[in-house]
């Protein structure tokens, strides 16, 4: 027989019973850690983190409540139509040193075709992408403007199917995962702050254009 005791500190060694641990970190409204969440349910001005970043779209990018992953609805971006959205709140959180991680759902209407996913703006010092061989891809300029890019494996997307993006640095590594499995690592990646050229957050470009054609949910960026 297994008894449980919810408490809020972490678990001690004890016998004959276990212990579940019920951590509040994961509630946006309670971390810090998280500097975005945007749940794209009913409105695209709809980011959940303690920054309560606004958020604005651009060239028709509207909320799409029949394809979605989780809630009531998805960001839908169409790339013929230069959709994409912004902020430019609080600009020097995605740019610090540090951990991270910029995580989101995916689901490509289209491939085969460079496409922006998150990018800084109208410069490169931040860019998360699918690349022009439709690999998975990410780019930042350390301070001094030395850029370091780290390229997936995956080139091979099933529109329709929704994947689970994420990149990470965690001290000297960056990884990128689809759908929780690490694709690409570079173990030596700088950890202090991003260049920080703009204000600018986009979400659905490139810094060029390179406009996503896809429906994106739980954007998340954590740090």
């Amino acid at each position: 027989t297994v008894a449980f005791k919810v408490q809020s500190a972490a678990p001690s060694g004890t016998t004959d019973y276990g212990k579940i641990v019920a951590l509040s970190n994961a509630d946006p409204a309670t971390n810090a850690d998280i500097k975005l969440l945007c749940h794209f349910d009913s409105a695209i001005d709809d980011d959940s983190s303690q920054l309560d970043n606004t958020i604005s779209g651009s060239g028709g990018a509207a909320i799409n409540t029949t394809t979605k992953k989780f809630g009531a609805g998805s960001l839908e971006l169409t790339s013929s139509s230069s959709q994409y959205v912004t902020t430019t709140t609080n600009p020097t959180t995605w740019y610090s040193a540090g951990n991270f991680t910029w995580d989101l759902w995916i689901n490509f209407k289209s491939v085969s075709v460079r496409q922006g996913i998150i990018s800084s703006g109208t410069v490169d010092d931040i860019e998360i992408e699918l690349n022009g061989s439709n690999q998975f891809f990410a780019h930042f300029r350390d301070s001094g403007g030395t850029g370091y890019g780290i390229t997936g494996t995956s080139n091979s997307w099933t529109t329709g199917q929704w994947y689970h993006l994420a990149v990470v640095r965690q001290n000297s590594t960056l990884s990128l995962c689809v759908d929780g499995v690490v694709e690409a690592q570079n173990t030596s990646y700088f950890t202090g702050a991003i260049q920080k050229r703009t204000n600018d957050l986009h979400i659905g470009r490139y810094h060029t254009g390179h406009y996503l054609n896809a429906y994106v949910d739980e954007a998340r960026f954590t740090s």
